[in-house]
């Protein structure tokens, strides 16, 4: 070893150390700023927002998002079979003949095709309640828990881990979450809707949809000439929704503020659809035209607004 080399060997390591010392703070920092962009970008559902990506919620997919997500306030299109298809054909139109509640259910209410059981699980008194095994009736094969009671004018329908496989995985259903319809009584026209339902997936040949945290209201009255004057709406609640018409995006849909009008038409209130990259779609209801809706755009290029025909939607949203 040289003079130059002896010499320089304490300075040389500590310089070395400094450098070192440099660098990990460096990468550090790095990290720390990289973690705080990734927070600053997480969208409202729990996802990355990417300011260079295309938005989920965009002009040119906006009106299919909107008559998509309205259908589940009133499930008049749900996806797939009819949602009273979840249960054996005895169990469809539920309708006594009087005025009393039909809260006796035979414990053979039906049977199975196959050999699978449908075992009545509570008393004979109350509203029946069923735990299917591998049960075939017909085209469709039933599993879990099914629910029913009802009166002349009211549905309601439970499922807990159920399915319904239809024709052999053509769609199935899984299920848990309460149902409830009202309908009358007449000659007035009142109809009531009511979803708490914790997770419902339909699954078909070419594509999935799934609903979970649905707790939605909508109720309606229908004014008859010479009987009844009411005439009125009122929708609330929230649902998360993903389908193929979000492109399997998750979507939150939520009556920010109550829907009210007449039968045929809202005239006020606020639903807000919020996609996980924190781009949203705002319908105003009370824009001052009832024949319009005013509708705002949001997102990482920027915003839209404009009023769209309220007749775009309104089969949507009313039965």
């Amino acid at each position: 070893m040289n003079l130059f080399q002896q010499s320089c060997k304490p300075f040389c390591a500590k310089v070395s150390c400094l450098v070192i010392l440099t660098f990990v703070l460096t990468a550090c920092s790095s990290r720390d700023t990289d973690s705080e962009e990734n927070a600053n970008n997480s969208g409202p559902l729990g996802s990355q927002n990417d300011p260079s990506a295309t938005p989920i919620l965009i002009d040119s997919n906006y009106s299919s998002v909107i008559g998509h997500a309205l259908s589940y306030f009133t499930n008049e299109q749900f996806p797939g079979p009819a949602l009273n298809r979840l249960g054996p054909p005895a169990f469809t139109d539920p309708q006594s003949t009087t005025s009393d509640p039909q809260t006796d259910v035979e414990t053979d209410f039906f049977t199975c095709d196959n050999g699978g059981t449908a075992t009545r699980i509570n008393n004979l008194t109350g509203p029946a309640v069923f735990q299917l095994t591998n049960c075939q009736y017909e085209d469709t094969l039933f599993n879990g828990q099914y629910g029913l009671s009802f009166g002349k004018y009211n549905a309601v329908r439970d499922y807990n881990n159920f399915s319904a496989d239809i024709n052999g995985g053509i769609a199935v259903h899984e299920v848990t979450g309460s149902f409830v319809s009202i309908s009358g009584p007449p000659p007035c026209g009142i109809l009531q809707r009511t979803r708490s339902v914790e997770q419902y997936t339909v699954t078909l040949a070419d594509r999935t949809f799934e609903i979970k945290d649905w707790d939605t209201s909508f109720e309606q009255a229908t004014p008859v000439a010479n009987f009844c004057d009411t005439d009125t709406l009122e929708i609330t609640g929230q649902f998360m929704l993903r389908s193929d018409v979000t492109n399997n995006n998750w979507l939150e849909v939520v009556a920010t503020e109550t829907i009210t009008g007449t039968s045929g038409s809202p005239t006020a209130g606020v639903i807000t659809i919020t996609a996980d990259d924190a781009s949203t779609i705002v319908l105003d209801f009370a824009n001052g035209d009832n024949a319009s809706v005013n509708v705002v755009i949001t997102n990482n290029t920027g915003q839209s607004v404009f009023d769209e025909p309220l007749t775009t939607w309104i089969n949507s949203l009313l039965p």
